[in-house]
C-alpha cells in the first residue's frame, strides 16, 4: 500500500470530509502532489501526512477504542519484530509513523497489500 493511499484511508477515518490528492504542476505525472481535505483551492486543507508524521500518527490514535487500542499495539508489536531475536517493547515503543500507519489500518481491516 503506497504511502499516497495510506494518507487518504487515515484521513478518511480521523474524519476528514472528500479527502482529494491534489497535483501540483502542469501534469499529473510530474509526482508532485498533495492531499487535501474538501474542494482544493476553496476552503480545503492539506491532511497530515501521516505515514511519515509521528505527532500525526499520535493524534489518529486518540480515536481508537480501548480494544482497537489493544489490536493496534498488538500489530505494531508484529510489525516492528525482527525474525529469531528476542523482542522488546522498546522497539514497539519507538516505531516509526510508516510503522504506526501500517499498524494503524491493519487495526481496521484497511490494510491493501
Amino acid at each position: 500500500m503506497n504511502k499516497e493511499l495510506q494518507r487518504i484511508e487515515i484521513a478518511k477515518f480521523c474524519g476528514h470530509k472528500d479527502v482529494v490528492v491534489r497535483y501540483i504542476g502542469h501534469e499529473e505525472c510530474c509526482g508532485f502532489y498533495d492531499v487535501c481535505s474538501g474542494i482544493c483551492g476553496e476552503g480545503g486543507y492539506t491532511v497530515p501526512d501521516y505515514p511519515n508524521d509521528l505527532n500525526a500518527m499520535h493524534e489518529a490514535v486518540k480515536i481508537f477504542s480501548e480494544s482497537q487500542e489493544d489490536d493496534f499495539y498488538t500489530i505494531l508489536w508484529g510489525i516492528t519484530a525482527i525474525p529469531n531475536t528476542p523482542h522488546s517493547h522498546f522497539r514497539a515503543a519507538n516505531a516509526t509513523a510508516s510503522q504506526r500507519a501500517e499498524a494503524f489500518l491493519r487495526t481496521l481491516n484497511l490494510w491493501k497489500e
